[in-house]
């Protein structure tokens, strides 16, 4: 376990802060963001990427995000179809997945991180913090959620390993 890895897991408990405790939704989704850059910035930076990193970081961004959504949603700050516009990269990385297995290309593939997921991601923090601080939601954001899934899967499809 080194130190990528870790910060990737303080995501983790961010989470359980996030849905417990509201007066610190603010820091903890800025916590997030950070560790969510800081981690692969530092495994890039000192070469400490590891498969198990590459396991780790998407996994505890998908459970910090769905402990989010599912908060939000339980709160009724956030309604359901702002929630599937939000996982349209999700939807999209589905999708591909399932092509990857029809296609029997599914063994080998090396999944990675790509650039309309990260800015799906961001685009994501940025939802959540306009949420969490009751600032009213830009009109584009929801079309842009759609184009970033779009784009993942197209990414994803041309991409050259």
């Amino acid at each position: 376990m080194n130190l990528p890895n870790l910060i990737s897991l303080t995501r983790l408990p961010l989470a359980l802060v996030f849905s417990i405790y509201p007066p610190l939704r603010l820091l903890t989704l800025f916590l997030a963001a950070l560790s969510d850059g800081l981690d692969g910035l530092i495994a890039r930076r000192f070469r400490l990427e590891s498969s198990l990193g590459k396991l780790i970081d998407p996994l505890t961004d998908k459970v910090f995000v769905g402990v989010v959504l599912l908060t939000l949603l339980i709160e009724q700050k956030m309604g359901i179809e702002q929630a599937l516009f939000f996982l349209s990269r999700d939807f999209a990385l589905a999708a591909f997945a399932l092509y990857l297995y029809f296609q029997n290309r599914w063994t080998g593939y090396q999944f990675r991180a790509f650039y309309s997921g990260k800015a799906t991601t961001l685009l994501q923090f940025f939802t959540l913090t306009l949420i969490v601080a009751n600032i009213e939601m830009p009109f584009w954001v929801n079309p842009l959620f759609v184009v970033l899934g779009v784009s993942s899967f197209i990414e994803l499809y041309f991409r050259k390993d």
